[in-house]
């Protein structure tokens, strides 16, 4: 889970609400008000269940704030979704749905039945799943539009790397700079075209044996869209990237400057690899730890960046305790 980090007491408590009936029905009981949007019990609890199903799905135990962390996180929401519309931005159930297809595409699942088969093996729900990437998406929406994050300079990039030298880019084990030609296996593909992509691999393993150049091969055939253009060439690449894949790693790791390996098969693709360089100490290079740090540099700028605003609006807003429960409640941004 997230570390939580706690802004301020809510000093509003008006415990207002209490059931009524209203034309011989039973009113939803009212938990919050936020700038006059309301979170309700029911909404509350539907919530609670879905959470503490992923806690025991995942084998986690269920943390000492959980329901203080749960309202906290309904209110963020509400607060960006009104700060959104605020600024113009709205997001509809089709603009959901067109992300989701954009993420069963990038990460190979195949279908949407695939991901809703997922999500509820997670605990989740379909619903909470489709309302958590709207509330993301009005949160990224809205960052885009109010925050402005230049990227850092090569002389800032280079200062971390001096100052974390010895911690984060020291290295013990072998580092290869490998070329690699890629060929994508889609979920979604049939035994017999999973086979027509392993026979071009083979094609393409023969004509590395036969002297054809690694690079232009790379440019030709590979599905590796960052590298392709650079003639397959991946950078410095460390153990850990493999993980989920140690046997193309132990393939990597028999090779010497100048060989390839033969065609390997992984989960989501087969792969040749080329070894073109390699360190056995010392430090990983600026140039393989330089995209990383930027990455890291400007994750944490905008995070930054994202706590001031959220606490801009927080401190602007209206936000009322209507019931008796939660007398404690701190809100937290998360």
């Amino acid at each position: 889970m997230n570390k939580f980090k706690i802004l301020f007491f809510l000093i509003v408590s008006i415990p207002l609400f209490e059931l009524k009936a209203l034309h011989g029905e039973i009113v939803e009981e009212i938990l919050f008000s936020v700038n006059g949007d309301i979170i309700t019990k029911i909404d509350f609890e539907e919530r609670s269940e879905i959470l503490k199903q992923t806690y025991i799905v995942q084998s986690e135990k269920i943390p000492y704030d959980f329901e203080n962390s749960i309202i906290s996180n309904m209110i963020i929401d509400m607060l960006i979704k009104q700060e959104s519309i605020r600024e113009g931005i709205n997001v509809v159930n089709s603009d959901v749905s067109n992300q989701i297809n954009s993420l069963v595409k990038i990460n190979n699942l195949g279908s949407i039945d695939n991901l809703k088969s997922y999500v509820t093996s997670q605990g989740m729900t379909w619903k909470y799943f489709f309302e958590n990437q709207k509330a993301n998406m009005y949160k990224e929406n809205l960052l885009a539009r109010i925050i402005i994050v230049k990227n850092p300079t090569l002389d800032e990039l280079q200062s971390y790397y001096n100052e974390k030298k010895d911690e984060e880019f020291q290295i013990s084990e072998k580092l290869p700079r490998l070329s690699v030609i890629y060929l994508r296996k889609e979920v979604s593909m049939g035994y017999s075209e999973i086979l027509a992509v392993n026979a071009l691999g083979k094609q393409i393993e023969q004509k590395i044996k036969n002297g054809d150049e690694f690079n232009k091969l790379a440019k030709e055939y590979s599905e590796d869209f960052k590298s392709k253009n650079l003639g397959g060439d991946s950078g410095w690449r460390t153990k850990e990237e493999f993980e989920e894949t140690p046997e193309l790693w132990d393939a990597i790791e028999k090779l010497k400057v100048g060989e390839c390996t033969p065609l390997l098969s992984g989960k989501d693709g087969f792969y040749i690899f080329k070894l073109i360089d390699e360190k056995d100490n010392g430090y990983m290079p600026f140039e393989r730890a330089r995209k990383d740090i930027q990455l890291k540099m400007m994750r944490n700028k905008r995070q930054q960046a994202y706590s001031t605003k959220i606490k801009e609006i927080i401190q602007s807003a209206l936000i009322k305790r209507k019931t008796d429960r939660f007398k404690d409640f701190r809100l937290i941004s998360f």
